[in-house]
């Protein structure tokens, strides 16, 4: 399998070399305001793309998908862009924008980071005038995803790093976090504290004494422990870490 991918690439190199490693130079030049390319071979592009990019990846060889998915977005965003012109909604000159967006909007569905998303294509573009529109399209597509049930791309990876046994089991764990003042938790009512799928507010520890997790509010310098999956540690200990601002 490894061999035939290789193989396969060789010959895609050769014929089309644009397209391979992260596919930023066919990008580029799909940026430029006298691209002429057609709807269908735009289409065939991003296809390949989506599809050839996961074959590589799942091979092992040195490589990422942060390059060839800002690609793939932005191919996407070229290819509405395209319709609209086709159909005397734009001008060609404003195929770059949506490019833009596209890239943002992609990232936003994949990595299901959208502030991170937007930031980052903001300070890679300085389009700072495309932030409204950026900002609608990344909170729909984060929506959509989200409905549709697509679980971030870097936790699935994550997952399948684990160990078999550990990946289906369910042993749980707890861990302790300090409050501090001004944080999440602080003032918050111990049973009304809201914490991610399968995380539970055990007890809390107020000045050397022992409390349950109701009946009272949280307040700076109580220790919270909470409890939760074993091989969700690694994932949530930051964020569980961020609502004490330990």
């Amino acid at each position: 399998n490894l061999l035939g991918v290789v193989v396969l690439t060789y010959l895609l190199g050769f014929f089309c070399s644009d397209l391979l490693a992260g596919g930023e130079r066919f990008l580029l030049r799909e940026g430029l305001p006298t691209a002429g390319s057609g709807l269908v071979y735009l289409t065939a592009a991003i296809l390949f793309k989506l599809f050839y990019t996961p074959l590589c990846y799942a091979t092992g060889f040195p490589g990422g998908i942060f390059l060839p998915l800002l690609v793939c977005g932005g191919l996407l965003g070229k290819w509405v862009a395209l319709v609209l012109v086709l159909t005397g909604w734009m001008g060609p000159e404003h195929a770059g924008f949506f490019m833009v967006i596209g890239m943002a909007g992609l990232f936003g569905v994949v990595v299901r980071s959208p502030v991170t998303g937007i930031v980052l294509i903001l300070e890679m573009s300085q389009k700072f005038n495309l932030i409204f529109p950026m900002v609608v399209v990344v909170s729909l597509s984060y929506f959509i995803s989200s409905i549709a049930g697509v679980k971030p791309i870097y936790d699935s990876l994550y997952r399948n790093l684990l160990p078999k046994k550990l990946q289906k089991s369910d042993k749980r764990t707890v861990i302790a976090f300090l409050v501090n003042g001004g944080s999440y938790l602080d003032g918050k009512r111990a049973d009304g504290v809201l914490l991610p799928e399968g995380c539970v507010l055990r007890r809390v520890k107020r000045a050397g004494r022992w409390m349950g997790a109701a009946g009272f509010r949280l307040r700076e310098g109580d220790e919270v422990f909470i409890e939760l999956f074993s091989r969700d540690i690694e994932r949530l200990y930051r964020p569980l870490r961020g609502l004490a601002d330990e």
